[in-house]
């Protein structure tokens, strides 16, 4: 009887894998309800502390439950509340390759670094595959969404869309041999031939993936998520550096009920640093080459995996290179976790839903309830991410063309030509009425506005204008050549997503009448006198569709007074009123073309020879130009 147990035992050590029995993970924390279970049993068990979990070994928590657990190549892992993993494998060594099944929740990892320098750990989840040589960060899979997120708090970590792991394919080279004879040396030919073949394992499919440009490599401070409308995984996202921090330190997944708003972000009390990723801040669309990056400083739902992206109000963070969005929510204090404004919760297959109120709750609340739901379903990206809905994604499309209050956080450069009439009258003249055409008149601008990191920004402008006038009056006339210019320099102010005010100081060189008095009458000759003037005016956007949007402005100014040479301006008035449309035909430029109407009065007076008169000036035209960001 003994002989044939012995059979037994050394038949079975032979069929089967010899990590099978292997212990190799030593729980070194538990909290809460956590269980187990082990492979070739049926009933799952209480997991205590100091005790070795097997390979294939399954491990569930419970709500407000967690477990952490030591690795035998030195390794942590934590998995967090109503989470589910399988330990499918884990080597002896950081030279060996282990690979956790995350089917649900939350996993914090501390993994040491390869020696090798290839990667030696992988989480897989139902859409994901995640590589690492050595880091610490978390990943969430939402078994209800589909949605597998990555967090990074240290080095780097590679992401993969399932989608890609199982089409990975490696190059082989193989050595074909020809039957026929080389013209040169009568010898067989042997010749290579390149052939696309699938990994040999599922870990090498992974590896061939995670290496792969597809792939988004995910570093310090940066989230990626799944992308299932596009089959791809998102380019990284800088989160909001506060929560970021917040979740670092509490590495136990504990709960609070805290707040902590996000404002005035202190760079020198965070203990990690985020990474500037690739992808602009304000984020990225491209439905027909596959790129997806959302907008960097949101915030990140650990519960559902969710991130949820600022949105078109936020100002844009300089020093921390993201955008901040006071209108997001919240975030726990003592635990990071994310905290919907009042009156919401994240739903992980419809994005935000309200919470059930009480019949007496004021409308005006309601109200705002209904607003801020709207609003976050909007940036959510959830037709994006979830891929539920291609009219939702084709409108998701549009909002990826810079708004106003975006456009405010970047270097912008403008060009634009106008053509315009232009109008000069002389009235109320000690010499006479006097009216000057200027038809087909031009002018160049050029400006450029300064990335300040606030609602604030400078600007500087220069035009170069081109105006050759015909006299209507009684007296002899000429002008000094045709050539004007102006230089100015301004501050605008973001009051919203869509509507800009601005205040400038210019020096604007115009063509002024002056008079002399000679033998043979008088003379009336246009100079050159350059006018200082102050002007306050508001710019925006009256609609957007796709990528076209309705502009409108208005600007209203003062002529300071000024004397030069024979000739003084006393103070007068100015304003412009234009209307036009913007089209973008790539994210980074724009083009723009509008109509306009502008006018200005002012006093001259006249010192060498006595002369006085009211002047007015009114132009109308067509402007077109571009800008583009930087």
């Amino acid at each position: 009887m003994k002989e044939r147990i012995l059979l037994i035992l050394i038949f079975l050590h032979f069929i089967l894998p010899t990590h099978s029995f292997a212990n190799y993970a030593k729980v070194i924390l538990v909290r809460g309800k956590v269980t187990q279970l082990a492979p070739g049993e049926l009933i799952a068990r209480k997991v205590s502390k100091g005790e070795e979990l097997k390979v294939d070994t399954s491990i569930l928590t419970e709500k407000g439950s967690f477990v952490r657990l030591n690795l035998k190549d030195g390794s942590v892992l934590s998995l967090g509340p109503e989470s589910k993993l399988v330990l499918s494998k884990i080597g002896e060594s950081d030279k060996d390759q282990s690979v956790i099944n995350l089917l649900k929740g939350t996993i914090r990892n501390k993994i040491k670094k390869s020696q090798s320098g290839k990667m030696n750990y992988f989480i897989k989840t139902r859409t994901a595959a995640l590589g690492v040589r050595g880091t610490e960060f978390e990943a969430v899979y939402g078994s209800e969404s589909g949605v597998t997120s990555l967090l990074t708090y240290k080095g780097s970590v590679s992401m993969a869309h399932i989608r890609d792991v199982v089409k990975a394919k490696k190059k082989e080279v193989e050595n074909v041999e020809y039957s026929r004879e080389s013209e040169y040396d009568k010898s067989i030919v042997i010749e290579e031939s390149t052939e696309l073949k699938k990994g040999d394992d599922p870990i090498e499919q992974m590896e061939l993936a995670l290496n792969d440009d597809k792939a988004s490599t995910v570093k310090a401070g940066q989230i990626s998520q799944t992308v299932d409308a596009m089959d791809t995984v998102a380019r990284p996202a800088v989160i909001n550096p506060v929560q970021l921090n917040l979740l670092y330190e509490n590495d136990e997944f504990k709960e609070g009920s805290g707040r902590r708003p996000i404002a005035n972000l202190d760079n020198d009390k965070l203990k990690i640093q985020p990474v500037a990723t690739d992808s602009p801040a304000e984020g990225i669309y491209d439905k027909e080459r596959g790129i997806y990056a959302p907008k960097s400083g949101g915030f990140f739902d650990r519960k559902t995996g969710l991130y949820i992206p600022p949105s078109s109000d936020a100002l844009y963070d300089q020093k921390n290179k993201v955008y901040v969005d006071k209108q997001l929510g919240n975030v726990d204090a003592k635990t990071g976790e994310y905290v919907p404004p009042l009156g919401l919760e994240i739903d992980p297959k419809v994005g935000f839903v309200k919470k059930r109120f009480k019949a007496s709750t004021p409308k005006a609340i309601l109200a705002k309830v209904d607003a801020n739901q709207r609003k976050l379903n909007s940036v959510l990206d959830h037709s994006i991410v979830i891929g539920d809905g291609p009219d939702k994604e084709e409108e998701r499309e549009v909002k990826y063309y810079l708004s106003y209050r975006e456009l405010i956080a970047k270097n912008v450069f403008n060009f634009s030509i106008e053509g315009y009439d232009q109008d000069f009258d002389v009235e109320e003249s000690s010499e006479g009425s006097y009216s000057n055409n200027s038809d087909g008149a031009t002018r160049l601008n050029l400006s450029l506005d300064f990335d300040s990191g606030s609602r604030l920004r400078p600007y500087v402008q220069f035009s170069l204008a081109f105006n050759d006038f015909h006299h209507y009056g009684d007296s002899r006339f000429s002008q000094e050549g045709n050539k004007l210019t102006a230089f100015g320099a301004g501050l605008t102010y973001s009051m919203s997503p869509h509507w800009n005010l601005f205040s400038q100081i210019k020096m604007d060189q115009q063509f002024i009448m002056d008079f002399e008095n000679s033998d043979n009458g008088i003379f009336s000759q246009l100079v050159r006198f350059s006018l200082p003037k102050i002007s306050f005016g508001i710019q925006g956007e009256w609609f957007r569709y796709k990528k076209l949007s309705g502009e409108a402005g208005a600007l209203i100014g003062l002529n300071l007074s000024k004397e030069s040479g024979d000739i003084e301006v006393s103070m007068g008035r100015h304003y412009q009123l234009n209307t036009g449309l913007r089209y973008w035909p790539s994210r980074n430029w724009y083009l723009n073309t509008s109509l306009f109407v502008r006018g200005e009065s002012y006093d001259v007076e006249g010192t060498s020879y006595n002369y006085s008169y009211k002047g007015s000036r009114h132009s109308s035209g067509l402007n077109l130009g571009f800008g583009t960001y930087f």
